[in-house]
């Protein structure tokens, strides 16, 4: 649904979905789940450094999961 929100250009929405996926996500030991809210968050955020420090730690948790798809997004925010 945040992805959803994101698409349509609400990231307030967008932001709010992803916190409550990340909640349930943490709480229930999902770490591919967090990693792709994770990459979404990168893709909502401004760049600058910060996200593509974020996106090249992204990138390396979601190469050593074999999340290739997660991690090809997250070397294209770098």
């Amino acid at each position: 649904i945040a992805r959803l929100h994101a698409l349509l250009g609400d990231h307030g929405s967008a932001r709010e979905h992803l916190e409550r996926a990340q909640a349930v996500a943490t709480r229930t030991g999902g770490e591919p789940t967090l990693l792709r809210c994770a990459l979404l968050s990168c893709e909502l955020d401004e760049d600058g450094p910060q996200r593509r420090l974020a996106a090249a730690d992204l990138a390396r948790d979601a190469e050593k999961l074999g999340m290739t798809g997660v991690a090809r997004r997250a070397s294209a925010l770098v």
